[in-house]
């Protein structure tokens, strides 16, 4: 059974995208088989992985929308980056927040049911809008585990507060999701100024052991891989490395866990 991690903060700007990316990509290169999800109306996840490519048979509005069992399958396309396929996004997922539908906050994981993605793939990652409506809770009522992605700078550490008190309900909801595993911490673009210190122990203060270490340190060379549409591993910089040990790490105590599961 794959092992579905929903990635998400209230605050936009902290750069869940670029840690789906990175992880996917350090997921499959230690063998994981990696599917990611593009939830956020502003695509942006799909246009670094398909490029020019605008136009897709479905895309995840298509399964989500409808709402069939088993029609989570049928959206998955191959990627320009080797290892990592892809439940297309589409601007048309902020209909899913506006239109009046039945139990809209249900529909992917209903598309997923008995669509058999959960034993093609090792781990999906889940690229979440930065709000805390019915698109993330799709999310978080799918996976068994959530990531709050936050850069290291108080407005992001505020919305970490309330992404927490969202899974907090969903976690305590028989009508959601009560298997949601505890929440995890990741500190992103981590610089080592003062007042990046100050955040981090705030964070490490207040949730402990849910912090993930290491930290995913500031370096432009994250950026510059998305530009370019290339894994951070293709760019060759001291940034660029000290950003993949991190994502490596991460993904090998995922994978710690999936071998314990």
């Amino acid at each position: 059974m794959a092992h579905v991690i929903a990635v998400g903060n209230r605050k936009g700007g902290v750069g869940k995208t670029s840690y789906v990316l990175n992880l996917a990509n350090a997921l499959q290169i230690i063998g994981c088989r990696v599917l990611v999800g593009d939830l956020d109306p502003q695509r942006n996840l799909t246009d670094v992985l398909v490029g020019n490519q605008t136009e897709f048979d479905l895309t995840i509005f298509d399964a989500v929308y409808n709402e069939q069992a088993g029609t989570l399958g049928q959206v998955v396309v191959s990627t320009d980056f080797e290892g990592i396929s892809l439940l297309p996004g589409d601007e048309q997922m902020a209909r899913i927040e506006a239109e009046n539908l039945m139990a809209p906050e249900q529909r992917l994981r209903n598309a997923a049911d008995g669509s058999g993605i959960d034993e093609e793939y090792d781990v999906i990652l889940l690229d979440m809008p930065p709000a805390l409506g019915r698109l993330t809770l799709n999310g978080l009522i799918y996976a068994n585990e959530t990531r709050v992605v936050a850069d290291a700078e108080a407005f992001s550490v505020k919305g970490v507060v309330k992404y927490l008190e969202l899974v907090d309900r969903v976690r305590g909801s028989a009508m959601y999701n009560r298997s949601l595993g505890e929440p995890k911490v990741v500190i992103n673009r981590y610089a080592r100024t003062a007042e990046h210190a100050y955040q981090r122990q705030a964070l490490i203060d207040a949730y402990g052991e849910a912090v993930v270490e290491p930290e995913i340190p500031r370096t432009t060379a994250i950026a510059d891989g998305q530009s370019a549409r290339v894994p951070l591993t293709r760019i060759s910089s001291r940034g660029a490395a000290r950003a993949a040990e991190a994502f490596t790490l991460h993904a090998h105590a995922i994978k710690k866990e999936l071998n314990v599961r």
